[in-house]
């Protein structure tokens, strides 16, 4: 079990570049086994070049040491974030923060085993990186003075300091070191069971340009997707064939059925004539479904429910359960044919029950909430028929609303009684 993984872009550890890398490794290897209390069994650093040798599976070998190091010691440089293998690497270690948090007290806060090097400046938000990784910190002054790395290597970065044999070098070691020292003991990182790194998704992929405004009215759909990816079902090998890298390519119904969610659902509101976006489930969901509502736009959100803990889903899908929204609908999807489903049945159906605990209270109507979609006939079938009612609901309250605005045209409010609905 390594103590720590050192992460970095191979193109700045060649030729007289491995000089500076390599020295770098070595100091902080021998820091942590010097000073270490109580002392670092076995291997202490994992670098690819030292732990690959000929005739190694070198992807084995990566996720071995990313499946069991302690810390995540990423090189920052102008390359390294161009790299899917370092996107990858970050993905993997980023997948086991995320799984502890689940199970401690605090599953908001990540804990701080990513420890990122400023080796050379490079301007991070040119990269199009995502937020999460932005917002990491890689200096430790806010830790307090025993922490401060210097002004030379916030705008130099630490090869300089090594290449002009700079004083600051060996504060940078001796602290650096010091710290990690201190979240190892802090925070106790479990092994990940297994990890697949053909399906790791590159976390360093560019975030998404602003997209234009969903047109507003009833003529357009939001799809929200609550499905997880393969890379996070490494500790169910079986069931990652039936997602991909993004939410909208789950496969809800594989191996019968090798149709993705995403192609699927906008298929079907194409043919109402509705455009579409697809949504992942995260942050801010209670915010877009009000904005969806007071654009009258409609909602229809897809459960997966083997995804409901994975990567906070469940956290975020509360937020669904506690309003009641009239453009809106779900369903949760089963696929009877899966062995495995068919023998986590219970269980999984408890946790939908947990998770939706006013949608699947006795006596709600089936408007805004269906869990018995079993095969793919039926979830194309109840999709266009829910697309189709919800528009005519949004263009009915509509009517009623320009009406109930109209000087003389009111509309008479409605009761409904045994005999019908008859104005009151």
């Amino acid at each position: 079990m390594p103590y720590f993984f050192f992460s970095y872009a191979c193109a700045n550890a060649q030729g007289v570049a491995d000089a500076y890398v390599s020295k770098f490794f070595d100091d902080l290897v021998f820091e942590i086994q010097q000073k270490a209390q109580p002392p670092v069994p076995g291997e202490i650093g994992f670098r690819d070049w030292d732990n690959i040798g000929p005739g190694d599976n070198q992807p084995l070998k990566l996720i071995e040491g990313l499946r069991t190091s302690k810390v995540f010691v990423p090189l920052y440089t102008p390359l390294y974030f161009t790299r899917e293998a370092c996107g990858k690497e970050w993905q993997a270690f980023t997948e086991r923060l995320v799984e502890h948090a689940r199970i401690s007290t605090n599953p908001q806060q990540l804990p701080p085993l990513i420890m990122p090097v400023w080796w050379a400046p490079v301007d991070l938000q040119k990269c199009g990186l995502p937020e999460s990784i932005t917002s990491l910190k890689y200096t430790y002054d806010h830790l307090g003075h025993e922490y401060e790395f210097g002004e030379k290597y916030q705008n130099e970065g630490l090869l300089q300091l090594l290449q002009l044999d700079d004083s600051d070098y060996k504060k940078f070691v001796t602290r650096f070191a010091m710290r990690m020292r201190e979240v190892c003991s802090a925070h106790v990182l479990t092994d990940a069971q297994a990890l697949d790194w053909r399906t790791l998704p590159n976390a360093f992929r560019p975030t998404a340009a602003p997209t234009a405004p969903a047109p507003a009215g009833p003529g357009h759909v939001e799809f929200l997707i609550a499905a997880g990816c393969a890379s996070q079902f490494a500790h169910v090998p079986a069931r990652q064939a039936c997602y991909g890298d993004r939410p909208e390519n789950w496969r809800p119904y594989h191996p019968q059925f090798v149709k993705r969610i995403g192609p699927l659902v906008q298929a079907t509101a194409a043919a109402a004539d509705l455009t579409s976006l697809l949504v992942d489930v995260g942050p801010g969901l209670r915010d877009r479904l009000r904005q969806a509502k007071n654009k009258q736009n409609i909602v229809v959100l897809i459960v997966d429910p083997w995804s409901l803990d994975v990567a906070n889903i469940a956290d975020h899908l509360s937020e669904y359960d506690e309003l009641d929204l009239w453009n809106c609908t779900a369903f949760v999807t089963w696929n009877v044919d899966d062995p495995e489903t068919q023998q986590k049945s219970e269980e999984l159906k408890q946790r939908v029950v947990e998770i939706f605990e006013n949608k699947t209270a006795p006596g709600r109507g089936t408007n805004s909430f269906r869990d018995d979609i079993n095969s793919l006939k039926k979830l194309e079938g109840s999709l266009a028929d829910a697309l189709v009612q919800i528009q005519r609901r949004i263009l009915e309250r509509g009517k009623v609303m320009r009406k109930s605005e109209g000087e003389r045209d009111i509309a008479l409010s409605q009761v409904q009684g045994p005999g019908g609905v008859t104005p009151s």
